[in-house]
């Protein structure tokens, strides 16, 4: 064969080459919201270096902000408004008394669970859990138990000392009495209608006012193959830790309602006056603490079985998690603190996590 021969096939040879590896160049994994260059390269024909990453598993979501329902606030017992705060498109804060009857406060009370009787002493209930939800966010050191005992009496009389809610004369101290309460199942809430006035007489369970709907619950969809950790929601630059706990809803709420991108679509939302549509906002649902992985081929991974497995650099092994795939590559974390620098491209057919 010719020199000339062989020379254009060296040149046609590694333009071939030139073109893979350009191809391969092209591949891009995403780490903590940032796009970096694929890591499809080796050492030599056998193996693959370990470069081991922080990996937030990142994920783009749609955040759907329920609305409740308007609210119908009622009183509990008759008798004339000697005061009464009240405004269309003004609000109502916790614990606040926006009317007096008969000279006596009526306190604002927030909680999902209504509250359908008298609590002093003995009583068991979802109610009870409700009342002792309150007090523990109020800071009180009590449990929640469902059974209202001595010490929710007692945490219960503090809170109506320190909030000024007068006791009731012949009422054990502490007790509960659902008269003393004006129930909202969530604030705040703007006022859209009041249906009372300083100077009238009020009967029991009569609507003194209309608080509009506003969003009363943040969901994400469900996601079956998350890596499990801690995770927030980042929209835009804020940013909150996310917990479906039934305990931490409401100020999740409240404070994603804060944040600049979502008081914008809540804005637009209402600006299009389109009730039927739902109230959606875009977020990134990731780790609070990334995870150090190591992206490898997926025939690196040996004796893999409900998503451990193991890789070897030819003289050892070392246990890996299956963490996520992407791209053609797998991404592990190790196990043990040892780490290889590099790994065999396909692991030995005979290959046995120790």
């Amino acid at each position: 064969m010719s020199s000339r021969s062989n020379s254009v096939k060296a040149v046609i040879f590694t333009a071939i080459c030139a073109a893979t590896a350009g191809a391969a160049g092209a591949f891009f994994l995403t780490f903590n919201g940032e796009y970096k260059e694929s890591p499809l390269k080796t050492n030599n024909a056998d193996t693959y270096p370990i470069d081991v990453l922080p990996y937030a598993d990142a994920r783009k979501v749609t955040v759907t902000l329920k609305t409740g329902s308007a609210q119908n606030v009622t009183v509990e017992d008759d008798g004339l408004v000697t005061q009464f705060t009240c405004a269309p498109g003004g609000e109502w804060e916790p614990w606040e008394s926006p009317v007096v009857i008969d000279g006596k406060k009526k306190t604002l009370l927030v909680s999902e669970t209504p509250f359908y009787r008298d609590l002093v002493g003995g009583e068991k209930g979802s109610d009870v859990e409700a009342l002792q939800e309150m007090l523990i966010e109020q800071g009180y050191a009590i449990e929640k138990t469902g059974y209202f005992g001595q010490r929710t009496r007692a945490a219960m009389a503090q809170l109506k000392t320190d909030k000024k809610i007068p006791e009731t004369k012949g009422i054990v101290q502490g007790s509960f009495l659902r008269a003393d309460y004006l129930w909202v199942s969530h604030l705040p809430a703007k006022i859209s209608e009041c249906k009372t006035s300083v100077g009238s007489t009020i009967s029991a369970t009569q609507v003194i006012a209309t608080l509009k709907a506003e969003p009363a619950s943040a969901e994400i969809p469900e996601m079956s193959d998350l890596i499990e950790g801690q995770r927030r929601l980042v929209f835009d630059q804020d940013e909150v830790i996310f917990s479906k706990n039934k305990e931490t809803k409401k100020k999740l709420l409240n404070e994603i309602l804060s944040f600049s991108a979502v008081q914008q679509a809540v804005h637009m939302h209402a600006e299009a006056g389109d009730e039927s549509k739902p109230l959606t906002v875009e977020a990134t649902y990731e780790l609070v603490t990334p995870k150090d992985v190591a992206p490898v081929p997926p025939m690196a991974i040996g004796a893999l079985q409900n998503g451990q497995g193991c890789v070897s650099d030819g003289t050892q092994t070392y246990p890996v998690s299956v963490l996520a795939s992407t791209l053609g590559l797998t991404y592990v974390e190790f196990t043990d603190a040892l780490q290889p620098t590099s790994i065999l491209l396909r692991a030995p057919q005979d290959i046995r996590c120790n």
